[in-house]
């Protein structure tokens, strides 16, 4: 045998580091994000998605996104804002356009936005 596989890319089970909400973002990695699927409390292990489309509340307010766009999570205010590197843990890229108007935005966390081939 070459390969064996043991889990989808999909999700991941890591250590809560504090007690942990059904749909709370967590930390992953140095710079990602993971999705806590379930509730769970401190120290205890915690099934996580780190991929897919997800609806997060979106600051600040009057800012619109264009499907493609690089989105941030800021860990103060718990809310999704465009990313800056070193301000914000990266998101990943929004998912569909945002009007200014809107409070949440769709994000398929952990995605790479990839250049347009010429």
């Amino acid at each position: 045998m070459e390969a064996q596989h043991v889990q989808s890319d999909a999700t991941v089970t890591i250590t809560a580091p504090t007690n942990v909400a059904n749909g709370q973002v967590l930390n992953y990695g140095s710079s990602g994000v993971a999705i806590a699927q379930a509730p769970q409390t401190t120290g205890r292990p915690v099934g996580c998605a780190i991929k897919g489309v997800y609806e997060f509340n979106k600051a600040p307010a009057g800012v619109s996104y264009a499907a493609g766009d690089l989105v941030g999570w800021d860990t103060a205010s718990r809310l999704a804002r465009a990313f800056t590197a070193g301000a914000s843990r990266y998101l990943g890229i929004c998912h569909e356009d945002a009007a200014s108007g809107d409070s949440t935005i769709r994000v398929r966390i952990n995605e790479v936005a990839t250049p347009a081939v010429p």
